[in-house]
């Protein structure tokens, strides 16, 4: 494998490099971020913008895109300068080519949604479809007469352009807002802190509000005591999907924009959000629907108001999304018009037979959305909408797992499947909110680490624990939830060595063809751990969050 360069600079000028051949016992993307980072070091007129892997050849080469601020006149370690019209430079050019479509297409997705075509819209199509093709038939029948058909079809036509150049229209605007919209600064951090601290709803009088190093996050001691004993409760799930409102559709506008012209990955998937209080003790947690646009378009807009070239008077205030105007307080969850999507984290503590042991700490990519070059939990990310399905407990936690519809099956296979070994057979489990929380903590430390059973069978027997939850500000107050998972073993250094090369394989095999969520895997020990500074910004706010939840446990 061979790793091929484009450096861009801020004025276009392209340079282009080429490394050896790399072993297989070599991490890619490591290679690849120690070789940028070294550059960076050795030359300060350079500033690195992003290190982004845009495509895959087979396995001969990988392509990284780094993006600078400064002369382009540098030489690189480890690599040589390649000619633009070489063979590596022209697939550098074809790579380049089809990762700005890929971005295009991008908007013009995100253009689509905002056109916002509902089923009337649809179905006024249709029957205007319906009317022509039936006016049609019935002149050739000699049905009706041409003047009949010629009325029809022109109330037809009529209907249907009207429909299309009205969302035409919208999605002309939305691609203007696009290249034109801008984002000002909306009302200072420290002025929604203070209110946010001096004022909150009754659910939440009892929370604290502290700065984790680069983030605020709202919390509870007595709060989280109380949502570890009620997380085994069932929950349900809202037909009615989070969508996007006028105004938070122009933000959309510009949120993809900026995205997209820093090379942030957009992942559009489908998620989850909380649509209950904790708090209020409720015998069954509310659960909704919600997407990645709706979340960035909503919830990250507190701090930030967006103004609109389509609209010169347009000014909207993100701020009033997430706090209540009369109170300035945090809207409660059930009042939010946010997503107030599902984040988990999970801390992995690898522990040996004396007590003491290591966590497992990833450091987030240059090109990640959040928490960029900084340490966050072996896993985190979003709760989405495929951990609904019990079978992916099976599937990444336990195989004795025995879910409600298994047992209530009458099949030899899945009668076969509730016994135990013992012959006594098991009780079908009811899906609680506590078991989607682990199968999406799971299937991140899985996506983020390439830690699961199938790699790793100290996974089947490993303790998991969950520790609370809090409201991170920046993104509106959405709901973050925290564990840790401990594996016993009886010689750490040979799990760790295990788990280091099947990290390295896995981000080989996976470089270029989807995100690398972290450019390196760390083990950190846990005095270490707890004795950094507490203000290093080196640490995510999630995984500031999880030191202060556990130090209590790890006091020795």
């Amino acid at each position: 494998m061979r790793i091929l360069f484009c450096f861009k600079n801020e004025r276009g000028n392209r340079s282009f490099f080429a490394s050896d051949t790399l072993n297989d016992s070599n991490n890619y993307n490591s290679f690849a971020v120690s070789v940028v980072t070294e550059l960076k070091s050795s030359n300060r007129d350079i500033d690195i913008q992003m290190v982004k892997c845009i495509g895959r050849i087979k396995d001969d080469f990988l392509i990284y895109l780094v993006n600078i601020e400064g002369d382009n006149s540098f030489d690189l370690k480890e690599c040589k300068r390649i000619d633009e019209n070489s063979f590596e430079g022209k697939l550098i050019c074809k790579k380049l080519f089809a990762y700005n479509k890929r971005k295009e297409k991008v908007k013009s997705k995100a253009a689509w949604r905002a056109m916002d075509v509902s089923v009337f819209d649809i179905c006024m199509l249709a029957l205007s479809v319906f009317i022509f093709v039936a006016s049609a038939v019935c002149m050739y029948l000699k049905f009706a007469d041409p003047a009949v058909f010629i009325l029809s079809f022109g109330i037809a036509l009529i209907q249907s352009c009207s429909v299309i150049a009205a969302k035409l229209y919208k999605r002309r605007a939305f691609l203007l807002n696009c290249k034109y919209a801008s984002q000002v600064d909306g009302t200072p951090k420290e002025v929604i802190i203070s209110q946010l601290c001096n004022n909150k709803s009754k659910l939440y009088k009892d929370f604290k509000v502290r700065n984790f190093g680069v983030d605020f996050f709202m919390y509870s001691e007595k709060a989280n005591k109380q949502f570890i004993e009620l997380a085994d409760r069932p929950f349900s799930v809202s037909k009615d999907k989070i969508r996007l409102c006028e105004d938070t559709k122009k933000c959309l506008a510009e949120i993809i924009s900026s995205k997209i012209d820093d090379d942030k990955e957009i992942y559009d998937g489908k998620l989850l959000g909380l649509g209950c209080d904790l708090t209020a003790d409720p015998n069954e947690i509310m659960i909704k629907h919600a997407t990645y646009n709706t979340y960035v378009s909503m919830d990250e807009m507190i701090y930030k108001n967006i103004t609109l070239a389509t609209q010169p008077t347009y000014f909207f205030k993100g701020s009033d999304l997430a706090i209540n105007p009369a109170t300035k307080a945090l809207k409660d969850f059930t009042k939010s018009p946010l997503t107030n999507i599902l984040g988990v984290n999970m801390l992995v503590f690898l522990k040996n037979p004396s007590g003491c042991g290591e966590f497992i700490i990833n450091v987030q990519s240059m090109y990640n959305d959040v928490n960029v070059d900084r340490c966050v939990p072996s896993a985190s990310g979003t709760v989405d909408e495929k951990d609904l399905d019990e079978s992916r407990y099976k599937q990444y936690i336990s195989d004795k797992y025995i879910c409600a519809q298994d047992g209530a099956r009458e099949s030899g296979k899945m009668q076969a499947a509730a016994i135990d070994k013992d012959g006594q057979k098991r009780k079908p489990k009811a899906y609680t909110f506590c078991d989607l929380l682990k199968v999406g903590m799971f299937r991140e430390l899985a996506e983020e680490s390439y830690i699961e059973r199938k790699n790793l069978p100290e996974l089947e027997n490993a303790k998991f624990e969950l520790l609370g939850y809090s409201r991170l500000l920046s993104k509106g107050g959405k709901p973050d939830f925290f564990a840790l998972l401990t594996i016993e073993s009886k010689d750490i250094d040979e799990l760790k060595q295990r788990i280091l090369l099947h990290y390295g394989a896995s981000q080989n095999k996976y470089a270029g063809e989807r995100l690398l969520e972290s450019n390196r895997m760390i083990f950190m020990d846990e005095r270490k751990f707890f004795n950094e500074d507490k203000q290093n910004a080196v640490f995510s706010a999630q995984l500031a969050y999880l030191r202060e939840l556990l130090s209590d446990k790890f006091a020795r």
